[in-house]
């Protein structure tokens, strides 16, 4: 079970849909604007977040893939900083 949650509902940031690949891996994209950084975080409880990755915005969608998939249950979250 993954699951992407919106976390900047007032700045527009959302994140598009989740789609599970071969392997499962998990994948998903957001928008971005040019020159801003966004962290993707990842939860197995909801309550503690890990930073997995930072991205620089080129004002285009950000793609990420997850192949850490050894959880039966992980959350996602982008927050832009």
């Amino acid at each position: 079970f993954y699951r992407a949650i919106q976390c900047e509902l007032l700045s527009g940031l959302q994140v598009r849909a989740m789609t599970r690949l071969p392997g499962g891996r998990v994948t998903f994209d957001f928008p971005s604007v040019g020159g801003r950084s966004y962290v993707i975080q990842a939860s197995t409880n909801l309550n503690g977040w890990l930073n997995i990755q930072t991205n620089v915005g080129l004002g285009e969608p950000i793609t990420f893939t997850d192949s850490f998939t050894n959880h039966p249950f992980r959350f996602y979250r982008v927050r832009e900083e």
